[in-house]
């Protein structure tokens, strides 16, 4: 709780309903944690950075990030996936040929 109250939330509630939803999404356990929760701060976890101002880019790359992580924790069952993105079986398999993943 503390380290979701000293971020300044420079997106607002939007972001920190985006942030909830991934953490809910990608926590391996009953518990969300700080390291479940992608905060925009600067850290040495590794994360890519956007240094970009194309915004079509930039959500491109962070979708393709986040269907990765979802077969990663679904161990590559793409109706598990699908639930844990929250997104339709049509939309996921658009998106595996959108960005050539399938």
């Amino acid at each position: 709780m503390e380290y979701l109250q000293s971020y300044s939330w420079p997106g607002n509630v939007k972001e920190l309903k985006n942030v909830i939803e991934h953490a809910v999404i990608m926590c391996q356990t009953d518990m969300i944690t700080k390291d479940d929760l992608q905060l925009n701060v600067k850290t040495n976890s590794g994360k890519p950075e956007f240094n970009t101002l194309c915004l079509d880019w930039a959500v491109e790359e962070l979708e393709k990030t986040i269907i990765k992580e979802a077969l990663a924790k679904a161990q590559n069952n793409k109706s598990k996936a699908i639930k844990y993105l929250g997104i339709s079986r049509i939309a996921f398999y658009a998106k595996l040929e959108k960005y050539n993943m399938c």
